[in-house]
């Protein structure tokens, strides 16, 4: 398998008065999302998962509290007990984040099945009519769009088609591979939210930035992702491409750090999510190896924090070194 299918959704939002999500949306869409789909799936009411004798078939722990499958199909994942959930919230870049009557929220969710999608947008529909941010203002859900990957289209370009609210599973098409242009010699990385990237027990500053440990840092939440969600995965290329990313070099680099914060109702306090931010040009004959994956990971996001938006970044393709 040298791709992961996605389904890519937009969702919009109504509210009856400016409602503010702070300066970390994803964080409080995250956790009204798990509320609330546990509410709409769980049929034993138990407080926890642990113990339940339905667990291997509820929804709700493979998309929200993943655990790593008995005989992962991967290596890297035998030695965790929790892995990534399938799905990335992507609130609106473009929106005031203290002022809005009009909330976008972009789901993406890794899989080869519809039906995860579906559940995970119902619950974010509840999620809103119920209250969001702190002032529990209501948001009532008036459309759903999905993307339609096309040859030439990059994230933010893609053409997008309205489902049926009334009908959401058999509206939506199925998930889909991101077509990957041609290989560049060069390209630029856009760091567009926080990367928390772990080398060694430490998140990298922007002094310490390296493509090498970028580039496995997708090729990890890939093998993630594709190991618990997709049945037939083989990890076998993702592999071949780690090795191959220790031959891509740092062209030039303009990063910094950006501090955030969110409030952690199960740990009752405030927990530091910052991480990079900036561009960073790299190439190299290693990119040759490494573009396929490196390109579809603008849709799922790189690094600790990714399922709440952080990690997104954006690629240019450089025509030359």
């Amino acid at each position: 398998m040298d791709a992961l299918p996605v389904t890519s959704l937009r969702l919009h939002f109504r509210a009856a008065k400016p409602v503010s999500l702070g300066a970390f949306p994803g964080a409080v869409w995250r956790g009204a999302l798990g509320a609330r789909l546990r509410e709409q799936v769980c049929v034993t009411r138990r407080p926890e998962c642990t113990g339940c004798p339905v667990v291997d078939q509820c929804p709700y722990p493979l998309l929200f509290e993943t655990r790593v499958p008995a005989d992962p199909p991967s290596a890297l994942l035998r030695h965790n007990g929790t892995t990534t959930p399938p799905f990335v919230l992507v609130p609106d870049p473009e929106g005031d984040p203290c002022a809005l009557d009009r909330v976008c929220l972009g789901l993406i969710v890794v899989g080869q099945e519809v039906r995860p999608a579906a559940l995970l947008v119902r619950a974010l529909e509840q999620a809103g009519a119920q209250g969001i941010g702190r002032s529990r203002v209501p948001l009532r859900l008036q459309g759903v769009e999905q993307a339609l990957p096309a040859a030439g289209s990059g994230v933010d370009d893609m053409p997008w088609r309205p489902l049926d609210l009334d009908d959401l599973v058999h509206s939506l098409d199925a998930p889909a591979h991101v077509p990957v242009p041609p290989v560049p010699p060069a390209v630029e990385v856009r760091l567009a939210t926080p990367l928390r990237m772990r080398i060694r027990g430490r998140y990298v500053t922007p002094q310490a930035f390296e493509p090498v440990a970028f580039v496995r840092t997708v090729l990890r939440r890939a093998t993630h992702l594709g190991a618990s969600h997709c049945p037939g995965f083989d990890d076998a290329a993702l592999a071949a491409a780690g090795r191959q990313a220790a031959g891509l070099r740092l062209v030039s680099g303009d990063l910094y750090w950006r501090d955030l914060r969110r409030y952690s109702a199960r740990q009752g306090r405030t927990v530091p999510m910052g991480g990079v931010v900036g561009t960073a040009r790299m190439a190299g004959e290693a990119l040759a190896g490494v573009w396929p994956w490196l390109w579809q990971g603008q849709w799922w996001h790189a690094g600790k924090g990714a399922t709440m938006g952080l990690g997104r970044y954006r690629l240019r393709p450089l025509r030359e070194a």
